[in-house]
C-alpha cells in the first residue's frame, strides 16, 4: 500500500466560440481523495473568440492510499469530468460545455524521479463538448496532471514518528514534568515551569492551540454557512429547473395537441383524396364506357353511310341508265316530230288529226313522265332532309362527346364532313348535268321544258301546272306563260315563253 498525491492544475483554454464570465467546476470523487467540490476562482472573460486566456487559483492537490492493482482499476472505472460555466450576475449560472479527462492516460506517462519520490506528468488540450445544440467541440482546455508516489504507508509512518521523537528529544524545548513524582527529572520540570521563560511558553502553546481551535470552529462555521448557501442556491435552481421544466412540458403538451390535430386533418385529407380517387375512377370509368359505346355506334353508323353511299352509286348507275334511254326516246321522239311536220306540210286534214291525237297522248304519257319525275324529285328531297336531319343529331352527340374525347370526337367529325361532303358532290353529280342546245318544238313546249330540267339543274323549274282539262288551247297556253313568268325562273326573252308567245300569236290570227 503506497501514498499517493493527485494534483490537478487548470491551466488555461482556447479555440473557444463562446463569450462572457468563465469558470471551471468538478465534483468530488472519494476514490482519489477528493472530498468536496472544486472551482476556479476568480472567474475569466472572455471577450474575443479563439484567445487563448489563462485561468488563476487552480491548482489543487488530493492525497489517498492505493496499490498499484486498485489505483489501475479506480482510474479505468472513474468518469473525471471538468465542468465550464457561464456566470451571470442576473440568471443562474449556466454550463456551456464539459471535458471529459481519462485518468489511465496519466499511467501511460513516464515516470520522473525526484528528491523525495517518483511523479508522473502529463499536460494535453482536452476538447470541451458542447451541452446544449450537441455541435460538438466547442473548445480546448489545457490541464496538467501530477500523479506522485509518496513512498509505502508504513516507511512514510516510520519516518513520521521518527521525526516526532526527535523534536520531542530536542534539549531547546521546554520538558513539562508532572508534580508529586519521585523522578528527579520531573521534578526539575516543575522547577522549570516556575520560571518566566516557561510559563511565556506554555501561554504561547496554549493560545496557539486554543486559536488553532477556534480557527477551525470557525472554518466549521464559514463550512456550515457555505453549505447552507450552497444548499438555497440549489435549491432556487431547482425550483427554476422545476418551472422552466412545467413551462417546457406545457409547451411540449400543446405542440404534441397541435401535432396530433394536424395528424387528424392530414388523416382526413387522406380518407378525401382517396374518395375523390375513388369517385374519379369509377367515372372515368363509366366514360370508358360510354365512349366506347359512342365509338360502337359511329362506327355503325359509318358503317351504314357507306352502305348507303354504295347504294346511292347502284341508284345513280340505275338513273343515268334511265336518264340515257329517256334521251334516245326523245331524239327518237324528235325525229318523229320532224317527220310529222314534213307530213302534216303534205297530208291531209284528216292525218293531222290523228297525228294530234297521237301527239295528245304521247303529250299525256310526257305529264305522266313529269309528275313521276317529280315524285322522284320529291323523294330524294325527303331522304335528303332525313340525311341532314341525321348529321344535326350525330353533330350535337359529337358535341356532347367533344368534352371527354375532343381529339377522336374531332376526327370522327372530319370524316363525318367529308362523307357529307362526298354525298353533297354525289348529289351534285347527280343532279347537275351540262346544258346542251335542243330543237324548238313548237307544237309541244311542255315537253321541251321537261327535257331542258332534265339536262340542267342549274335553273330548277318551279312551275305549277294548272288544270287545263276544260280550257281551249289559247287559254292554255296563255295560263301556261303567265305561270312561267310569275315563276320568276323564266324571262320574255327566254327560248321558251318565245315560243309560247308565238303558238299563242298563230292561234289568235
Amino acid at each position: 500500500m503506497h501514498r499517493l498525491r493527485l494534483s490537478i492544475d487548470i491551466n488555461a483554454i482556447k479555440d473557444h466560440t463562446f463569450r462572457g464570465l468563465i469558470y471551471c467546476h468538478y465534483s468530488h470523487y472519494q476514490q482519489i481523495g477528493i472530498k468536496q467540490q472544486f472551482r476556479t476562482t476568480p472567474t475569466i472573460e472572455i471577450t474575443k473568440p479563439a484567445v487563448e486566456m489563462q485561468f488563476s487559483n487552480s491548482f489543487a492537490s488530493y492525497t489517498f492510499d492505493s496499490t498499484k492493482e486498485d489505483i489501475q482499476t479506480t482510474f479505468e472505472n472513474l468518469n473525471f469530468e471538468i465542468a465550464i460555466f457561464h456566470q451571470d450576475r442576473q440568471k443562474k449560472d449556466l454550463q456551456v460545455g464539459v471535458v471529459k479527462i481519462d485518468l489511465q492516460e496519466l499511467l501511460k506517462a513516464p515516470i520522473r524521479k525526484t528528491a523525495s519520490s517518483y511523479v508522473r506528468v502529463q499536460d494535453a488540450f482536452y476538447p470541451i463538448d458542447d451541452m446544449e445544440e450537441q455541435k460538438g467541440r466547442i473548445g480546448l482546455l489545457r490541464c496538467l496532471l501530477y500523479l506522485e508516489d509518496l513512498g509505502p504507508i508504513d516507511q512514510l509512518q516510520q519516518q513520521e514518528q521518527k521525526a516526532t521523537d526527535e523534536i520531542f528529544q530536542d534539549p531547546g524545548l521546554p520538558i513539562i514534568k508532572l508534580s508529586g513524582s519521585d523522578d528527579p527529572e520531573k521534578q526539575k520540570l516543575v522547577l522549570e515551569l516556575n520560571s518566566l521563560e516557561s510559563k511565556v511558553i506554555w501561554e504561547l502553546e496554549t493560545w496557539k492551540k486554543s486559536e488553532e481551535a477556534k480557527f477551525k470552529v470557525q472554518l466549521k462555521q464559514k463550512e456550515y454557512e457555505m453549505t447552507q448557501k450552497l444548499h438555497q442556491d440549489f435549491k432556487l435552481k431547482d425550483q427554476e429547473r422545476d418551472k422552466q421544466l412545467k413551462q417546457a412540458q406545457a409547451t411540449l403538451q400543446l405542440i404534441e395537441s397541435k401535432v396530433k390535430q394536424k395528424v387528424t386533418d392530414l388523416q382526413k385529407r387522406e380518407q378525401r383524396i382517396v374518395q375523390v380517387e375513388e369517385e374519379l375512377k369509377q367515372k372515368l370509368g363509366e366514360t370508358a364506357k360510354i365512349v366506347k359505346q359512342k365509338d360502337e355506334e359511329m362506327g355503325q353508323l359509318i358503317k351504314r353511310q357507306k352502305d348507303e353511299k354504295l347504294q346511292y352509286e347502284k341508284d345513280k348507275t340505275v338513273l343515268n341508265l334511265k336518264l340515257g334511254d329517256s334521251q334516245g326516246l326523245c331524239s327518237k321522239l324528235e325525229e318523229e316530230v320532224k317527220q310529222l311536220r314534213k307530213e302534216m306540210d303534205k297530208s291531209p286534214v284528216a292525218l293531222v288529226k290523228t297525228s294530234l291525237q297521237e301527239k295528245s297522248q304521247e303529250i299525256t304519257e310526257l305529264k305522266k313522265e313529269i309528275e313521276r319525275v317529280t315524285q322522284v324529285k320529291d323523294q330524294y328531297k325527303q331522304y335528303y332532309e332525313k340525311i341532314r336531319d341525321e348529321l344535326v343529331r350525330q353533330k350535337r352527340i359529337n358535341e356532347e362527346l367533344q368534352q371527354n374525347q375532343q381529339y377522336s370526337a374531332k376526327q370522327e367529325i372530319d370524316k363525318l364532313r367529308q362523307d357529307l361532303q362526298e354525298l353533297r358532290e354525289l348529289k351534285k353529280s347527280q343532279v347537275v348535268v351540262q346544258k346542251e342546245p335542243e330543237p324548238v318544238l313548237p307544237q309541244n313546249p311542255f315537253k321541251q321544258a321537261l327535257i331542258q330540267s332534265t339536262k340542267s339543274k342549274q335553273k330548277p323549274i318551279n312551275v305549277r301546272v294548272p288544270d287545263t282539262s276544260n280550257l281551249s288551247d289559247l287559254q292554255r297556253l296563255l295560263q301556261e306563260r303567265e305561270y312561267l313568268l310569275e315563276s320568276g325562273e323564266y324571262s320574255e326573252s327566254d327560248p321558251l315563253i318565245q315560243e309560247l308567245t308565238r303558238q299563242i300569236q298563230e292561234l289568235s290570227d
